[in-house]
């Protein structure tokens, strides 16, 4: 977009000269496509589980008082 039209035009003419001549290899199929999750990955997903619903968990004022977290109102 910042070089125009015309560096628009070489480079799709070069992109398309390059894959009409081969250049570009085919996609190689995976070796693998099902593997079992590993105890480490499963590990890491459940910390990062709890700690997402530790963030999100509503904690009452007297709670965030004590903890030093969060605004607390007192009217």
């Amino acid at each position: 977009g910042a070089f125009g039209k015309g560096a628009l035009m070489v480079s799709g003419l070069t992109t398309y000269t390059l894959l009409g001549l081969g250049v570009r290899s085919p996609e190689k199929p995976c070796l693998n496509d099902v593997t079992e999750v590993g105890t480490w990955r499963q590990t890491f997903v459940g910390i990062a589980i709890f700690l997402a619903i530790l963030t999100l968990l509503p904690v009452y004022d007297e709670l965030a008082d004590e903890l030093g977290i969060g605004l607390v109102n007192t009217f």
